[in-house]
């Protein structure tokens, strides 16, 4: 199914494998999407002023079911990280119990509110297997519902029939665009920003050669029974569903291995057809460089990555932290960087040093603790001293 963003008309509908065989149209068929149904929940969250760095803790939870028993969610190797994970990566690699919290932090009916402004018409159950994507929609309104995320927040209606002429040349019917504002832009384009991940290394689209800019998402139900691949270029929507009519058989594998490799081909196809330009920015977002590990602004010291937020959304404090640990590896290899450029004349100054150093580290072994840890008074020493506040200096003018 591929819809145009732009003013909803659709480009491409295959209903089923054989139309000798089957005349029945699955692109208006219900099934269940997977994690598929995982990007309106992290809209509905950007939405509502969270951010790619916020962070909930993948592990065990136990949900209520009203009658006495308990609903765990698990992630798909039925294993938990045991560690925080942020906004971004938990859309990234489509964790389960992570996409559960969120659906529960922000309210069920407020996602179900907001998948309806994005265009989903299905009924959708209000429970938190939502976040699973347990209840059904169908490959068309799903691709005109990310259409949302392409278009920088416009709602449209796919069209399939322009219009009908009758013989004499009059106008028996006829369709015209419509679209309407329901969401920031700037949150669109945050979206498709972490959505980018799912086709880059540690996202679950990684192994899928993309040939231009394109985002997407896999989705996939209970035993394999439904796969999907949804995703869309500046130009296009495209939902990619496999499965049987039999809703009890179960496919070979997972949405990226089966409905992810059509999906490909689709969308490397349409390069040929579109320009292959990115994702326009919109005016109102900035950049910051974040300390990978704390999620505060990065100090000189601090394992970066840059990150996009919305103004006044992005974190004021700064990291606290020194990173000890980098700096001893940018310390160590700064002294043998300058080792490996003397010019030899030196050489007798140098066997002087070796001896000197020597004579330091065998006190420095002498006075290691019992905990076997022989940086631990490293920091105090003057060479240390000064080859950190040299590289904090550098980094500094560096503008980091």
């Amino acid at each position: 199914m591929a819809v145009d963003p732009s003013n909803g008309y659709i480009k491409a509908m295959v209903g089923g494998r054989d139309y000798s065989e089957s005349q029945f149209n699955r692109t208006i068929a219900r099934r269940q999407p997977g994690s598929a149904f995982k990007p309106f929940i992290y809209a509905a969250a950007l939405d509502k002023g969270f951010t790619t760095i916020h962070q909930l803790m993948c592990k065990p939870i136990k949900y209520p079911k009203g009658d006495g028993t308990y609903w765990i969610p698990r992630d798909y190797n039925n294993d938990y990280h045991y560690r925080p994970i942020s906004l971004r990566e938990a859309l990234v690699i489509s964790d389960n119990v992570v996409s559960v919290q969120w659906l529960k932090k922000l309210g069920i009916k407020t996602v179900i509110n907001f998948a309806k402004r994005a265009g989903i018409k299905s009924p959708l159950n209000p429970d938190l297997t939502l976040a699973l994507g347990s209840s059904e929609v169908t490959p068309l309104e799903i691709a005109a519902a990310y259409c949302v995320f392409a278009n920088g927040g416009y709602r449209i209606e796919p069209i399939a029939v322009l219009k009908v002429v009758d013989p004499q040349g009059r106008v028996v019917m006829s369709n015209t665009p419509t679209k309407k504002k329901v969401l920031n832009e700037r949150v669109t384009y945050i979206l498709t920003d972490i959505l980018k991940g799912v086709l880059r290394p540690g996202g679950t689209g990684a192994h899928l050669k993309i040939y231009g800019p394109a985002v997407g998402k896999t989705g996939t139900t209970q035993h394999n029974r439904d796969a999907w691949f949804v995703g869309y270029t500046p130009f296009v929507s495209v939902a990619v569903y496999v499965g049987y009519d039999n809703p009890k058989r179960s496919l070979w594998s997972v949405g990226g291995v089966v409905a992810g490799p059509i999906w490909r081909d689709f969308i490397n196809k349409t390069f040929e057809i579109y320009p292959q330009k990115d994702f326009e920015q919109p005016d109102g977002i900035i950049v910051r460089e974040i300390c990978s590990e704390t999620k505060k602004i990065a100090n000189p010291t601090c394992p970066k990555t840059k990150e996009i937020f919305i103004p006044a959304t992005e974190p004021k404090q700064k990291c606290p932290l020194l990173h000890w640990d980098d700096l001893l590896d940018e310390h160590k290899n700064a002294r043998e960087e300058q080792s490996k450029n003397d010019d030899g004349n030196n050489t007798h100054e140098d066997n002087n040093d070796k001896v000197k150093n020597k004579k330091e580290s065998s006190e420095d072994s002498q006075q290691t603790p019992q905990d076997g840890n022989p940086t631990e008074n490293w920091s105090n020493r003057p060479d240390f001293a000064k080859g950190l506040q040299e590289i904090l200096n550098s980094k500094e003018k560096a503008g980091n």
